[in-house]
């Protein structure tokens, strides 16, 4: 993503937990970490920017739909506009980092050229796994006013409010795989044209490749309503059900939500424990427990192992994982 006029590039995470999206800042010295030698942005010189007021409708309407801003100046306003104190924001995660600094209004550029105005932070503390990581930043894109995303829609600088995220697997080592993000209707529209290439079709007009996309009805979750929920029925390892319905329906919390920011699948602890046994039980010989001493090292509390071969062969040393969601439809069936 470029930001600022002459453009600027960064490299972020897309995080559809998170609302802000920000990159370090000109001033944030040694409070932001190196991420691969990127350059921080410049709010100073790039014709682009402007400060959002401490006391504005703006920041007021900012802080009340993100609940990660204040007027607060905590030190920050004064490395970017001396004169004047800015609308402040803080945003913490869940594994504890954080980062903070100053909202501003700046141009914002998608690789395809497409983008507009936005509010985007520009971040003068970072903490945490946000200061190690090599991206300079976040890409905020929970369903909130304040996502960059929710912005250009409203703005009408995309064509729909509509975004697609393909994730793709390992292949040969975890830094080779990619992906790709996908926002508007047409972007989906030529992505789903692309995938169902040399498909045939059924009596509806549907792709049977087994390619067609699938669809789930989103869930609102009272207190979080930025997060972008699910009505998970049930799950499975290697294709046997682990549990269904009611340990999951009595789950407590935010329930089921789609986190691109998240590393882990989290359980509730009774699905959790019938996962692992299922897992031990459909373990291939390549992959091995690590217990005791070897298992304290590590500081992580759940079940870890070591593979003995190569990254490219997980496959065969564990099995696959099944997630079952309800279906878009009046019956809401699996």
């Amino acid at each position: 993503v470029a930001l600022g006029m002459p453009p600027r590039a960064f490299e972020l995470v897309v995080d559809t937990g998170s609302t802000i999206t920000y990159v370090p800042c000109a001033g944030c010295r040694g409070h932001c970490g190196a991420h691969g030698g990127a350059e921080p942005l410049e709010p100073a010189s790039s014709a682009s920017a402007g400060r959002v007021e401490c006391h504005s409708p703006t920041c007021r309407d900012v802080c009340r739909a993100a609940g990660t801003c204040s007027c607060s100046p905590l030190h920050l306003a004064p490395a970017l506009w001396p004169t004047s104190r800015s609308c402040s924001f803080e945003q913490r995660y869940a594994e504890g980092s954080m980062a903070g600094g100053a909202l501003l209004r700046e141009r914002l550029l998608l690789p395809d050229g497409s983008g507009g105005e936005a509010l985007v932070g520009c971040a003068l503390r970072e903490t945490g796994e946000l200061k190690a990581q090599h991206a300079s930043g976040i890409l905020g894109l929970a369903d909130s006013p304040v996502s960059v995303f929710n912005q250009l829609v409203a703005a009408g600088d995309l064509d729909a409010d509509a975004f697609g995220l393909c994730l793709s697997g390992p292949e040969g080592r975890p830094d080779e795989a990619a992906g790709a993000l996908l926002l508007g209707a047409e972007a989906l529209e030529a992505a789903r044209g692309r995938g169902s290439e040399g498909g045939e079709e059924d009596d509806d007009g549907e792709d049977n490749d087994g390619e067609a996309a699938q669809w789930t009805p989103m869930v609102s979750r009272p207190g979080h309503p930025s997060l972008y929920g699910v009505h998970l029925l049930g799950v499975g390892v290697g294709g046997e059900p682990v549990e269904e319905g009611a340990a999951l329906a009595a789950s407590t919390g935010m329930g089921a939500i789609v986190d691109s920011g998240t590393t882990f699948l989290y359980l509730p602890e009774d699905v959790y424990r019938g996962f692992v046994v299922s897992l031990l039980q459909q373990l291939g010989p390549d992959a091995d427990l690590v217990r005791g001493r070897d298992r304290e090292a590590l500081g992580y509390s759940g079940e870890c192992f070591r593979l003995r071969g190569e990254w490219a062969d997980i496959d065969a040393a564990f099995p696959s994982v099944q997630l079952h969601l309800s279906k878009a439809g009046a019956d809401g069936a699996e």
